[in-house]
């Protein structure tokens, strides 16, 4: 469909876009494929604003986590992981977290029913409650030097923040009014945030729970501490 269609072929758009929000849970980068695909057969000069915004937050979280930390944990057996494209593909997901990022008291065995990890947005901001609710778990910390963070959140989440409507939508609730202050485009400002962030993590979690992974590391420095082994062929190349 993708490279059959002509631009402005709505039909494509809508098979593309049903395909790509119903794999985003199991398949990032097959959504980010299909979204992609569905996202410039609209790149025409009678598409609206709201056509182009109802595909680019799905492909902003698609592009953000495809053949990154949540695949590799399933891979590794600490599946299914909870992510935001779980909030962005179910429904009662949806409810739950925008109600917990509005003030409601969180009930972490039911936000997390049926989960066996988190990584990412909307969870990775409570991580303070989380370590305590869950004194036996493992914490990953996942680092990349603050430029080249800022290039992919600039890239991928800002730029989705950029376009929703929704005001209940976490992107605005939670990311950018209450991780961001306000100020998720002002790039000193989320530097220092994501600095910060990262220096209270390693501050703050025992030097026994915690596992710092960097950018490029690879599937030794990750499967040593958790206790697993370094998975076949096929599943490295996934990731």
């Amino acid at each position: 469909v993708a490279q059959s269609a002509e631009f402005g072929d709505m039909e494509a758009v809508a098979l593309l876009e049903a395909a790509g929000r119903a794999i985003l849970p199991r398949s990032p980068a097959s959504a980010a494929e299909w979204l992609t695909a569905a996202w410039r057969l609209l790149r025409v000069p009678d598409r609206t604003a709201l056509e182009r915004q109802t595909l680019l937050y799905p492909l902003s979280v698609a592009l953000g986590v495809r053949g990154r930390a949540d695949e590799a944990l399933t891979i590794l057996g600490f599946g299914p992981c909870h992510h935001m494209s779980e909030v962005m593909a179910k429904e009662e997901q949806k409810r739950l977290w925008r109600a917990l990022a509005k003030g409601a008291a969180p009930d972490w065995n039911e936000l997390f029913s049926g989960y066996k990890s988190c990584m990412d947005w909307p969870s990775a901001y409570y991580w303070p409650d989380l370590i305590k609710a869950y004194p036996d778990a493992r914490v990953i910390l996942t680092w990349r030097s603050p430029e080249s963070w800022w290039e992919s959140f600039e890239k991928t989440i800002l730029a989705g923040i950029g376009q929703i409507e929704d005001q209940d939508a976490l992107g605005l609730t939670l990311i950018a009014s209450q991780v961001f202050a306000g100020r998720p485009h002002d790039r000193a400002h989320a530097i220092a945030v994501y600095e910060a962030n990262v220096a209270a993590v390693v501050a703050t979690v025992p030097r026994e729970r915690l596992l710092v992974h960097r950018l490029g590391d690879g599937w030794e420095p990750l499967v040593a501490p958790l206790g697993v082994p370094v998975p076949g062929a096929a599943d490295t190349n996934r990731t």
